[in-house]
């Protein structure tokens, strides 16, 4: 894909002594992008579907599902990311409003 995308790729070698082999593992920079599936390799798709710890099926099936599991697992960052933030929003909003609590009840014990 020779166009210019807004995503990064990067393209990794590790070579197997024992058996001879030399993989190629594509890293995607950039979390938002859906990964190329269409543009890698068999193997590779076959190794990311038993990742997630899926049969290999056609090439076409396992792009789908492959982009399927990308969008379900962005969405789940993304929900526990602003969990997060309401957490942290809460527990900040409690700290304050217990130590008006506290203020409160200390001023009536020393009536």
């Amino acid at each position: 894909s020779s166009s210019s995308s807004s995503h990064e790729t990067e393209q990794i070698e590790t070579s197997n002594e024992k058996e001879g082999e030399t993989t190629t593992t594509t890293t995607i920079n950039n979390d938002n992008e859906i990964p190329d599936y269409n543009d890698m390799p068999i193997d590779e798709l076959k190794q990311l579907m038993s990742d997630y710890g899926l049969k290999p099926a056609s090439k076409k099936q396992m792009v789908t599902k492959l982009q399927l599991i990308h969008q379900q697992l962005k969405h789940e960052k993304t929900v526990e990311a602003e969990e997060e933030t309401m957490q942290d929003k809460r527990s900040t909003s409690n700290t304050e409003s217990n130590k008006r609590n506290r203020t409160a009840t200390t001023k009536q014990k020393k009536k």
